[in-house]
């Protein structure tokens, strides 16, 4: 008997860091499509958006048996190392409300920090309440916000 179960044996899911490929990415944008909150901007082809975000961004992710259920993924390429953006944000439909994005939200906010990059931002339209909400609660504050948008920046 295990005394103190793992995370992966309590729920059957498991936490990774930048091992999704461009086909793990994908596949969940599709199965997320409509529903993840993405920055604000013309509807980017799954195929394509996951390309970028495996090229360019860190990724954080939550795995089942099933594939990739959860995924935020940051872009750390600023020249000043100042200010890390958010990209993507996303949990497969059949599995919110199980905290999983409050965690890799988390462990992005950890990993911006030990990088020592003093802001994390990001874009999120308007009507993705449930993704503002989460920001929120993690310590986000709003800067701006448009008729469509708004724009959520932590300081770390």
């Amino acid at each position: 008997m295990v005394a103190n179960p793992s995370w992966k044996e309590r729920t059957g899911t498991w936490r990774a860091a930048g091992t999704a490929t461009s086909a793990d990415i994908e596949s969940h944008l599709r199965r997320c499509a409509g529903e993840s909150a993405r920055p604000m901007g013309p509807a980017i082809d799954p195929a394509e958006q996951a390309g970028t975000i495996r090229r360019r961004d860190v990724t954080f992710e939550e795995w089942s048996s099933g594939g990739l259920i959860g995924l935020v993924a940051a872009d750390l390429s600023d020249p000043s190392g100042k200010e890390a953006l958010v990209t993507s944000v996303s949990v497969d439909p059949d599995c919110r409300r199980r905290g999983i994005g409050r965690a890799l939200v988390g462990q992005c906010l950890e990993h911006v920090r030990r990088e020592g990059f003093r802001r994390l931002r990001l874009v999120l339209r308007k009507s993705d309440g449930a993704a503002i909400a989460l920001f929120r609660q993690a310590g986000f504050d709003e800067m701006a916000c448009g008729v469509e948008i708004v724009v959520l920046m932590r300081e770390m």
